[in-house]
């Protein structure tokens, strides 16, 4: 992308032109790089402009951009986006490519009136390289199995719950990259295509053109699907159509927001599908969260105190001979962790617990019945991590504090 016969660094606009990238922007771009970050927020002050990276989830304060640079800064963002620097306090959107070190680096901005001034935001968008396995995202042997076995049969919904930044989306392309796609129609309706995935059709709603997720499951129907996923279900025609596309045949795979399996079962009957039609589609509902990993260069063993045991003793864990705790160094930016993990809970649908759904049965009893057949809870997943060396014991506490809560 970047031109061989010139210094610098230049990105590829949405529109297709190439254009340099020069102070202060450069500096901002290439360190959220370096630093694995998967959003700059650029926000006015009365000093200038505010900057901070989000990495492994984290918000982290970086060095503010001067007044005397923040207009440039500003404008600098408006022409890689190709909008008019002229035309203020209306909201903008864009898509730039970087190419560093000969890898491209895909990003979404978008710039907001905040006041009499203007927010940017960055989000780097997940690429090919980012496309890994379920064990590499977390995911234990045992709940692999689960999957395999739901995949291997390939009909009915396997639904990805949790909230927004959970990780889900890239669960989901985990599944659909082990299907084999090359026996399969496998088809995709994203918003936006995050990951290319060899031998899938892949569709992008486009909202402007009037192309919504409903349209592309229509077209996608009609197309000889073996597979279909979907991005995320969260309006009534695509939830109803991608249930009744798993009742009928078809392996459907799609992210939803819930806070456990029971709000998902809600969530889809709440978005008017019939509890008949839920019960008889659902095959396995993947509840998930991440939490931050520790660094694996500079974690340090420690014992096992009475307070940790009791913990591990309560929910049905092994106890551990030691556990590890964080530390910080240079290859984790003295933070202590490096990345993160995932935290499942698989709960599989068979068809005594599909008639129960179906039949209409009770919140409390759906729930209790789900925790009767869920390989593992979301606790017990983060202490076998915390045992394995991939977790500390505080993030742990503090993620089972926020279940509680």
């Amino acid at each position: 992308m970047a031109n061989s016969q010139k210094t610098g660094v230049f990105v590829r606009s949405g529109l297709g032109g190439i254009k340099e990238v020069i102070e202060p922007l450069i500096s901002i771009l290439t360190e959220a790089i370096k630093e694995g970050a998967t959003d700059i927020h650029v926000d006015p002050t009365d000093q200038g402009k505010h900057v901070r990276y989000r990495v492994d989830g984290v918000l982290h304060d970086k060095t503010p951009v001067p007044m005397s640079m923040r207009k440039r800064l500003l404008n600098q963002v408006k022409v890689l986006i190709d909008v008019d620097i002229d035309k203020s306090f209306v909201p903008e959107e864009g898509f730039i490519s970087l190419e560093i070190d000969g890898v491209q680096h895909d990003m979404r901005v978008t710039i907001a009136p905040i006041g009499d001034r203007e927010a940017i935001h960055f989000r780097f968008l997940s690429s090919d390289r980012n496309l890994r396995d379920l064990t590499e995202i977390g995911m234990s042997e045992e709940d692999r199995e689960i999957v395999q076995q739901v995949i291997d049969a390939p009909y009915g919904m396997i639904l990805v719950a949790g909230g927004t930044g959970t990780g889900k989306t890239t669960t989901l392309y985990s599944l659909a990259n082990i299907l084999k796609s090359e026996r399969l129609v496998v088809t995709s309706i994203e918003d936006p295509v995050e990951f290319r995935l060899p031998h899938v059709r892949q569709l992008e709603v486009r909202e402007k053109h009037e192309f919504t997720m409903y349209d592309g499951l229509r077209v996608l129907l009609r197309m000889d699907p073996d597979v279909i996923v979907i991005g995320e279900i969260r309006d009534e025609p695509s939830a109803i159509t991608a249930a009744r596309a798993g009742l009928s045949g078809q392996l459907v795979m799609a992210t939803i927001h819930s806070r456990n399996p029971t709000m998902a079962v809600d969530a889809l009957n709440n978005m008017k599908v019939p509890r008949y039609v839920i019960g008889g589609a659902l095959r396995l509902i993947i509840q998930q969260n991440l939490v931050l990993r520790l660094c694996q260069d500079c974690k340090r063993e420690v014992e096992v105190t009475g307070q940790a045991r009791d913990l591990f003793e309560r929910h049905g864990v092994s106890v551990p001979p030691s556990i590890h705790e964080a530390v910080g160094c240079s290859q984790c930016g003295d933070y202590g962790h490096k990345g993160r993990t995932a935290v499942f809970e698989l709960t599989p649908v068979d068809l005594v617990l599909g008639q129960d759904i179906a039949g209409g049965i009770g919140t409390r009893e759906l729930s209790s019945r789900f925790r009767d057949a869920r390989s593992r809870s979301l606790v017990q997943d983060i202490l076998h991590k915390v045992a394995d060396g991939d977790v500390s014991l505080d993030v742990a506490n503090r993620f089972i504090g926020s279940l509680r809560d």
